[in-house]
């Protein structure tokens, strides 16, 4: 609504401001953003998802870059620029930054599920699926379960169950059923070319030729000919496995790729700190940025290596 309302102001209703182009782009991309937020918050409850990576990380960055706009137009405020556009100005950044702060924080938490009643012999499902992002992203799910291994020896029934998609009977009808489509697409039929056909050639005649015949000068030659092979592409396990977990394979390569550039980084930032500390002349704010930036870095390392091990041992 802020950015519609900032695209009435400054195109419909008359003004003697300047329009400028990328004040009408900007509020039309909010919105077709927010439209977009919306389609995938109906799109992801219709799936059943309890949380979402996605919104999460579109969030995150949405109040990390909305944070130098609030500075940016608080200080023109408070350095005597009350004029009415800035004071619209700062009025929409911070109704902007409270929006994406509070949509962030609602984000940090999952549904609630409330899980079925087990029997005396049963043991819970794996509650991954079910918890927050931040929760799965830092593990911190799996907290109970070392904590209850700390105060005493864990047993198979204090071990979650797994996920009904990676129990051994769902994964072994996956992986059969892309072999056997690979397998049948391997698959090839070998023609055998016919005789041409000759019309003086007629039954009759070869009858009559099979009956005048002496079998006892004249033997019958038969000629034996061996079946054509057939043309048979090789079938590859590994072409199945991966149709059954290119998902999370291509996932987890994707992460591992984000790490070594991430790890490449380090020192490139580790440099540029060094430079500004040799450099007297240098603002204080741009350290402070290097050594945010430097420990984000490192933390976001971590995050991507555990999250890539973690699939890879999923698929074993």
């Amino acid at each position: 609504m802020v950015q519609i309302t900032r695209i009435v102001y400054d195109y419909v209703l008359p003004s003697d401001t300047e329009k400028i182009l990328a004040n009408t782009i900007s509020p039309i991309s909010y919105v077709i953003t927010s439209l977009i937020i919306f389609w995938l918050l109906n799109y992801e409850r219709r799936k059943g998802m309890f949380c979402s990576g996605l919104l999460f990380g579109f969030w995150l960055l949405v109040c990390l870059t909305i944070i130098p706009d609030v500075i940016d137009y608080s200080m023109d405020y408070h350095q005597g620029k009350k004029s009415i556009y800035v004071l619209r100005e700062v009025i929409r950044v911070w109704l902007h930054a409270i929006f994406a702060l509070g949509s962030f924080v609602t984000h940090c938490f999952a549904e609630s599920y409330n899980f079925p009643a087990l029997s005396a012999d049963e043991t819970p499902t794996v509650p991954e699926l079910y918890r927050s992002f931040p929760s799965r992203i830092t593990y911190w799910w799996v907290t109970p379960l070392i904590i209850r291994g700390y105060r005493k020896p864990l047993t198979e029934k204090d071990c979650w169950q797994l996920e009904i998609s990676e129990r051994a009977v769902n994964i072994v009808h996956r992986v059969q059923a892309c072999f056997e489509g690979t397998a049948s697409r391997a698959k090839s039929i070998a023609y055998e070319k016919t005789r041409n056909w000759n019309r003086n050639d007629t039954a009759e005649r070869k009858k009559l030729e099979n009956e005048n015949q002496d079998l006892l000068k004249q033997l019958p030659s038969v000629e034996i000919k061996n079946p054509p092979a057939r043309t048979r592409a090789p079938i590859i396990f590994w072409r199945a496995l991966f149709r059954a977990y290119k998902g999370k394979l291509i996932a987890g390569g994707l992460m591992k790729v984000i790490h070594d550039v991430l790890q490449f980084s380090g020192p490139m930032i580790l440099k540029q700190v060094l430079t500004f500390l040799t450099d007297p002349t240098a603002p204080g704010w741009l350290g402070l940025f290097y050594a945010a930036l430097l420990g984000a870095t490192v933390v976001c390392q971590t995050l991507f290596l555990q999250a890539y091990f973690h699939r890879q041992y999923v698929v074993g």
